[in-house]
């Protein structure tokens, strides 16, 4: 009966480390799906208005994948492979990217370059329109 008192708190503590323990949940159609190249384009747009981590100006080009935290952990993060260019190459690189689900919608919350990704699908990158 030592615990009986911390009973919530041992409680909270496994549904925290729950979340981290069974790792990330796949989202085995993100390519497809229109939600998560708006999220990846919307997340790239913020990096560039903002100049995050040293990472130069980029222009979105898809994203290849995505997954989260599971739904029980107490914060919900997407993690996004994103296909993108520099603004002066022509050549795609992919990117994670790392979004946040708040109360307010999705805050973006990191950038980095992501080079041992290989990606399953063709990207074509479309050079926008001046």
């Amino acid at each position: 009966m030592a615990f009986a008192g911390h009973l919530p708190l041992i409680l909270l503590l496994l549904l925290v480390s729950a979340g981290t323990a069974f790792g990330l949940i796949g989202i085995p159609d993100a390519y497809y799906r229109e939600r998560y190249q708006r999220m990846g384009e919307i997340a790239l747009l913020l990096h560039n208005r903002d100049g995050y981590f040293g990472i130069p100006w980029l222009v979105f080009c898809r994203t290849m994948k995505a997954s989260r935290t599971p739904m029980w952990a107490l914060q919900t993060y997407y993690y996004l492979v994103v296909m993108a260019t520099e603004s002066d190459k022509i050549t795609p690189k992919s990117y994670m990217i790392v979004v946040e689900l708040t109360l307010r919608g999705y805050v973006f919350r990191s950038i980095e370059e992501y080079p041992t990704y290989v990606s399953e699908h063709k990207v074509i990158c479309l050079k926008p329109r001046k």
